[in-house]
């Protein structure tokens, strides 16, 4: 709860979400939205998006986590550019400029509420009242499954994805919040995919929310 004006304001509902690739997060995510009836919020880049930058990402003076950073630093209004050899110029202010700017996002979204992918969200919002941080994790054989079935794409290309994005998405995190989401004691829940549905899952999550409120 918090104060303004004398007036006791209970802050939106939010609920924080971060997955091994092909744990099924974007599904039960847009469930919990459609259940709770509150927003909901993409991860800064897609799967789609990080598996079109790895196919530009080849050259080995040009590699992924890299292009990624680039991107996010030109999307945080910071002008400086990386080295004709893929190195970053004062790549730690760098990343420091990324953090204040996807932290200042974070912060907005949690102010209207909803369900939020992604993001760093979890350390962001880490402690904050009315919040749930959940993860998402199940069999490596069984997120690739399910991740070529979401996507519509091969077995190939799923396992492709899955050892990229398992990579970068930790790495993003270390490397700007300092901030590892393998650590699974920075979540309220850690679900298995493997074993529970979208529909337990939906309702588990439901249930802890309306627990951690009590």
């Amino acid at each position: 709860m918090s104060q303004s004006g004398g007036a006791t304001t209970a802050l939106k509902p939010v609920i924080t979400l971060w997955e091994t690739y092909g744990s099924g997060m974007q599904a039960i995510a847009q469930m919990l939205s459609d259940e709770l009836k509150i927003p909901l919020s993409q991860q800064a880049f897609s799967t789609d998006e990080l598996d079109e930058e790895a196919q530009k990402a080849k050259e080995p003076d040009n590699p992924l986590l890299e292009r990624i950073l680039h991107i996010l630093a030109r999307g945080s209004g910071n002008t400086l550019q990386a080295t004709s050899s893929g190195v970053f110029v004062r790549q730690l202010q760098d990343n420091i400029e990324m953090a204040k700017e996807n932290t200042r996002k974070v912060t907005l979204l949690a102010e209207k509420g909803g369900v939020i992918m992604g993001r760093s969200s979890t350390k962001i919002l880490a402690g904050r009242p009315n919040t749930l941080h959940v993860k998402f994790d199940g069999r490596l054989e069984d997120r690739i499954a399910r991740a070529a079935q979401y996507f519509g794409i091969s077995h190939d290309k799923a396992a492709r994805r899955q050892r990229n994005e398992d990579d970068l998405r930790v790495r993003m995190s270390t490397d700007i919040y300092d901030w590892n989401p393998m650590d699974d004691s920075h979540f309220d829940l850690v679900l298995n995919t493997s074993v529970l549905n979208e529909e337990q899952i939906v309702k588990i999550i439901k249930a802890a929310f309306e627990a951690k409120q009590s």
